[in-house]
């Protein structure tokens, strides 16, 4: 909860493809009357997973009015372990991955998806 309001704008992927790492970053300004912190959620879904938002990551940024920050993020392969039958332990599943962007899980601010491919 905030006494003042922040807009989220350019949302960026250093890839669409994660192989060893992906980085994240979105630029978080304050559009309100006063300074105030604001807490930068990512979350992801990956088809076929059960979870619909996995949260996997937050920043806690201070703006004062009117200020603009860049937030980052980095995704790597073993953030995005699941249990598997199949190999009976922890693998990364082949597929496209939706990435969210906002201000809890019920304030999804922007979105954008990557691949993983095995080989």
């Amino acid at each position: 909860l905030s006494y003042t309001k922040f807009k989220y704008s350019n949302l960026k992927l250093s890839s669409t493809v994660l192989n060893e790492k992906i980085e994240i970053t979105v630029t978080v300004k304050n559009t309100g009357n006063m300074d105030g912190d604001e807490v930068v959620q990512l979350y992801i879904h990956q088809q076929g997973q059960q979870a619909i938002k996995e949260l996997k990551g937050y920043r806690r940024v201070h703006l004062k009015k009117g200020e603009s920050k860049q937030v980052t993020f980095l995704l790597k392969p073993d953030d995005l372990l699941h249990y598997s039958v199949i190999v009976d332990g922890l693998a990364v599943f082949s597929g496209k991955v939706e990435l969210m962007i906002g201000a809890s899980s019920q304030d999804i601010r922007m979105q954008s998806s990557f691949l993983i491919k095995n080989n």
